[in-house]
């Protein structure tokens, strides 16, 4: 009760500050989260007590499983499988049969409510040498439109990030995560820069070059800046003068600083 009542005051102080609706789930462990803010939704709230993972998970259906994209659910569905209490109860070593030896033990871990992965926010790392975001899709995706769009929002809020610590980064690196958990990871240099366009065309640059090799959906995507400095001039081409920028950026992130990251994006992020 009381957990539950913390919880209640928490979100009830962020939409009277922010204004904004807001659902969250609270778990033992990220996976669950997961699913129980999904279940919260479109603007609620929902704690799954340790040790009740599993029973919480049970009567959801199969589709509300992360690891289970679409071509999953389409196999398991197959199998009779629709519920994830069904899935519990099915042995680790058909659904290994089926899906793979990695991806059917995953799957079969996740149905239990197991998940043992890091949490690990989306700022520095602790010796401060990148910033990095992620997004895992909930099916897998196939739609480069929105695949770019992704990228140019994460870039974006990445940007407002380091620029907030006056830093300016020199790396940018675009990983990919396909259906069967192949991870694929490119990077390149550049002037330093904390502008989020040089940043932004760094980061395209890179998914279009790993998409004209692996075609096939992709199921996470995160960028990482690094390589940091503090006193590197930003080198920019003679039609943008640097005061100009540091005007506009200064502006941006007033509004930014003020009403939140995502109150100012690019019309090409949305």
């Amino acid at each position: 009760m009381a957990v539950t009542n913390g919880l209640g005051r928490l979100r009830q102080r962020i939409i009277q500050e922010t204004g904004l609706p807001i659902s969250f789930g609270l778990a033992s462990n990220k996976l669950v989260a997961k699913v129980a803010t999904g279940e919260a939704k479109p603007n609620g709230q929902l704690y799954v007590e340790p040790g009740k993972e599993k029973e919480f998970l049970a009567p959801l259906s199969i589709a509300k499983i992360p690891m289970a994209g679409e071509v999953t659910c389409r196999k398991l569905r197959s199998m009779g499988l629709e519920t994830v209490k069904q899935l519990q109860n099915c042995p680790v070593e058909h659904l290994q049969r089926w899906l793979g030896y990695k991806h059917g033990l995953l799957l079969w871990q996740s149905a239990q409510g197991i998940d043992d992965t890091a949490i690990k926010p989306d700022d520095y790392d602790e010796e401060a040498k990148s910033v990095s975001k992620e997004h895992t899709f909930e099916t897998d995706v196939s739609n480069d439109a929105l695949l770019q769009k992704t990228i140019i929002r994460m870039t974006e809020k990445l940007a407002f990030t380091i620029r907030k610590d006056n830093l300016l980064a020199t790396c940018v690196t675009i990983k990919l995560r396909l259906p069967n958990f192949t991870t694929l990871t490119r990077q390149t240099t550049l002037p330093a820069t904390c502008f989020d366009l040089p940043l932004t065309q760094a980061a395209l640059k890179l998914y279009a070059q790993l998409r004209a090799e692996f075609l096939q959906p992709v199921r996470l995507i995160g960028v990482k800046l690094s390589h940091f400095t503090h006193n590197a001039p930003q080198q920019l081409t003679l039609f943008e003068p640097t005061q100009q920028l540091n005007s506009l950026y200064q502006a941006i992130d007033t509004v930014k600083n003020k009403f939140g990251s995502d109150k100012l994006i690019k019309a090409s992020g949305l």
